[in-house]
């Protein structure tokens, strides 16, 4: 299975971004605009987890990703 694009709602700065996944992807952005916030969806997503251990003192908000 692979991961085509996706839809990140409501989810710290993002309002609504979809992400289409190539086999190479770049997430470039000015500062405050939600790279880090992408990646932590991305990766909570994909492990299913509330919270990361690496993650876990760094986390920029309380929220879950949709």
């Amino acid at each position: 299975m692979k991961i085509i694009d996706f839809i990140i709602t409501g989810y710290g700065p993002i309002t609504s971004q979809r992400i289409t996944l190539t086999d190479f992807t770049l997430i470039k952005g000015t500062n405050e605009s939600g790279k880090t916030l992408t990646v932590e969806a991305i990766t909570k997503l994909l492990l299913n987890q509330k919270k990361l251990k690496y993650l876990e003192n760094e986390s920029q908000t309380g929220e879950r990703p949709l």
